[in-house]
This record gives C-alpha cells, sequence and structure tokens, in this order.
C-alpha cells in the first residue's frame, strides 16, 4: 500500500505518533509563548522609561501601549517595539512546534520541510509588480474625485530624522514581522484546522477572517485585508508553502509604510478610517489575483505544480 500523500495544510498529521489532540496543545503552546515573548519584549523596551523618569514613568507605559497600537512612523520607539513585539512570534510557534515533538518543525514553512528560499525571492518581484500597480491605480483614483476630497498636506512638525529611523526600522524588522504573522495564521492555525478537516476551504478561510480582525481598521479596509489572507492561504496550499505568502505580505507592508514614512497621504501612522470603498476593495482585489496568476507561472516552470508530503 502506498503511503498517504500530505498536502500543506494537513502535513501535522504527518507527525510521528499523531493524536486529535496534539494540533490543540500546540496551539495552546504557541499561544502562552507567543504572548509571553512579547510581553518580555514590551517590559524590556518600556523598563527604561520608569527607570528614567520614575512615576512619570510609570504614566508614560499607559502612553506607550497606546502608541504601540498606532504604529506612526513619526514615533520610531513604539514603531520598532510593536514590530519587534510581532518578531518573537517566529521562535514562539517553532518552539511550541519542538516541544510537542512535530518534528522536523519545518513542515510549518512548507511541504519540503524548510523555507525555499529560490521560490521566495523569485515571487517578490511579482509581488511588488502587482502592488505597485494598485497604489498607481488608487491614486488615480483618488485624483478623480476617489478616496480623498480634500487636499492633503504633510503636518508642519514632521520630523526626518524620525522618518528616516523609521525607514531603517521598517527595512529590517518588516520582512521579520510579516513572516511571522504568516507562520501564525497561514502556517501554524492553517495546519491545526488541517489535521482535523481534510478540506482546505476552512483552514484558508477561518484563519483570513481571524487575520482581519486583528487589525483595526474600518470595515472595507478589512474587506481588503480579509482579501489579502484568502489569497495568501490559497497560495499556501496551492504552492505548498509560506512562500508566496510571505512576498505578498512583506511587499505590502513595505508599501504601506514607506507612503506613511514619507506622509504624502497627510498621515504618518496607521489610521481606522482608512477612507477605502468598494472601488479600492476591487483594485486590491484585482492586484492580489494578478500576483497569484504570476506565482503559478513562476511555480509551474519550478515543476511546483501539487506538492505534497508523503506520510512516514
Amino acid at each position: 500500500m502506498q503511503p498517504e500523500q500530505l498536502q500543506y495544510h494537513r502535513l501535522i498529521r504527518g507527525i510521528k505518533k499523531y493524536r486529535w489532540w496534539k494540533p490543540a496543545v500546540f496551539a495552546l503552546l504557541a499561544a502562552v509563548f507567543g504572548f509571553t515573548l512579547t510581553q518580555i519584549v514590551t517590559t524590556i523596551g518600556i523598563l527604561p522609561l520608569v527607570l528614567r523618569d520614575g512615576v512619570d514613568g510609570i504614566e508614560s507605559v499607559v502612553e506607550i501601549e497606546s502608541r504601540l497600537i498606532a504604529l506612526d512612523t513619526q514615533d520610531p520607539y513604539a514603531l520598532g517595539l510593536a514590530l519587534l513585539s510581532l518578531v518573537v512570534w517566529i521562535p514562539a510557534i517553532l518552539l511550541a512546534a519542538w516541544a510537542m515533538g512535530f518534528a522536523p518543525v519545518g513542515r510549518l514553512w512548507s511541504v519540503a520541510f524548510r523555507v525555499r528560499w529560490r521560490l521566495l525571492f523569485k515571487t517578490l518581484v511579482p509581488a511588488f509588480i502587482s502592488l505597485i500597480l494598485v497604489q498607481a491605480v488608487g491614486m488615480i483614483y483618488a485624483a478623480v474625485g476617489g478616496f480623498a476630497d480634500e487636499e492633503v498636506a504633510i503636518a508642519e512638525d514632521f520630523s526626518r530624522q524620525s522618518a528616516l529611523i523609521s525607514l531603517v526600522l521598517v527595512l529590517i524588522l518588516v520582512p521579520f514581522q510579516a513572516a511571522a504573522e504568516e507562520l501564525m495564521f497561514r502556517g501554524a492555525l492553517m495546519q491545526i484546522l488541517g489535521a482535523w478537516i481534510k478540506s482546505p476551504v476552512i483552514p484558508i478561510v477561518l484563519p483570513s477572517l481571524l487575520f482581519a480582525l486583528a487589525h483595526l481598521y474600518d470595515p472595507w479596509a478589512l474587506v481588503q485585508v480579509g482579501i489579502l489572507g484568502i489569497v495568501a492561504g490559497w497560495l499556501t496550499w496551492r504552492t505548498g508553502g509560506l512562500e508566496a505568502a510571505i512576498s505578498l505580505h512583506v511587499i505590502n507592508n513595505l508599501v504601506v509604510f514607506l507612503l506613511l514614512l514619507t506622509g504624502i497621504t497627510g498621515e504618518t501612522s496607521q489610521s481606522q478610517d482608512t477612507g477605502a470603498d468598494v472601488i479600492a476593495v476591487l483594485i486590491q482585489a484585482a492586484s492580489f489575483v494578478l500576483y497569484a496568476m504570476l506565482v503559478l507561472r513562476i511555480t509551474h516552470k519550478m515543476g511546483i505544480t501539487a506538492p505534497m508530503r508523503q506520510k512516514r
């Protein structure tokens, strides 16, 4: 008899001595490790303020926690701390997988049980092309009366030094931050659900819904994030790994942060009211579809058509 072949979202079922309850315990451990490391990083980041300012420093803790949510590129200290608090989910999730005996833990990256760097780098260019196109179309739409009804201007207190520091932090940390979120939503959560559900539909859609709800945006922008999640999830299943999803997420976040860094939109931080509408959603969706088509072309040339890992 041929051994069972497992698609990406089912790879946890291929571990030795698999039991139905192990994915649930893995989820619990990942959450505990992740939130613990996040708290440690945040505490270490806030501690200097407390030591420096005493009681006033303690009051600054409440203030900086709100600054962490804002992701303001004019506030590089809080921005770097916020991004780093997400990056630590990579070791947290991998540590939880190791603790549960999910050897090799590289199964969370792809059916090859590792990051396929060649595929990752090859998908960065189409991701960049797709998202630059959507930004260009979006700006044209805004110029003819779409997103914005009034003229925007850079704030008078805009600091080029803060923007430059934030630029360095964004270029260093965003690739890891985006990879961490993909490992969480398209990696661990997708495989946890896939261990119990054979069809890829729910393992793709449910994490995408949770991914969207994790963002503090207006309804139309949440729809955009949800579509990004579904496309990333489908590509993860279709290509057998997180590489294409990571590329899309990295370039998307870099483009967004670079726009905020310049202040040309009139904003330097993420806003709950993005001004998105149904046209913006359609433009964004079209760019994601274009990216998916380009990725399929790349994977076809690389011979990645229906990747699966044989169950041992």
